[in-house]
């Protein structure tokens, strides 16, 4: 057992088996799969969406707080700037990205939003403090209501 954990090596999450339509697409921890995705740095500044791309604004100019419709839609990453600006102004590594904000091209991001077209509804009435569904949360204090 000591000789296991003195492997720092990570190893890749094994794909997700079952009958579910999402399960050709995500892993077994319910990440989109690795194969489906692309490295965010490794994508030219064309390929990004026009609110993504380098425009000469840095880390600094990220708003502490968005009011809602305030800034442009981001549809291809959890990150507002470029890749290459988190690389150069940030103690960022190109891995660190890729495993944070990989990129996935839109022919796949479709394929894996039309296997569950309620996803949006399904999460509105998460966070709808009105909604009787039950909900349990797991991160933070465990809490049902």
């Amino acid at each position: 057992m000591l000789a296991l954990a003195a492997s720092t090596e990570d190893r890749p999450v094994p794909d997700a088996v079952g009958d579910k339509p999402w399960d050709e697409y995500c892993d077994a921890a319910g990440s989109l799969r690795h194969s489906l995705t692309m490295s965010p740095a490794n994508l030219p500044e064309t390929t990004m969406p026009a609110a993504t791309r380098n425009t000469g604004h840095g880390i600094a100019d990220i708003p502490a707080l968005h009011v809602a419709d305030s800034a442009p839609s981001v549809t291809s990453s959890v990150l507002p700037l470029s890749p290459q600006t988190y690389l150069d102004q940030t103690a960022t590594t190109k891995q660190d990205l890729d495993a944070l904000a990989p990129h996935v091209d839109e022919a796949t991001r479709a394929q894996v939003e039309s296997i569950d077209p309620q996803l949006d509804r399904d999460l509105a009435a998460w966070n709808d403090p009105a909604c009787t569904q039950p909900k349990v949360r797991l991160l933070g204090s465990v809490t049902v209501t």
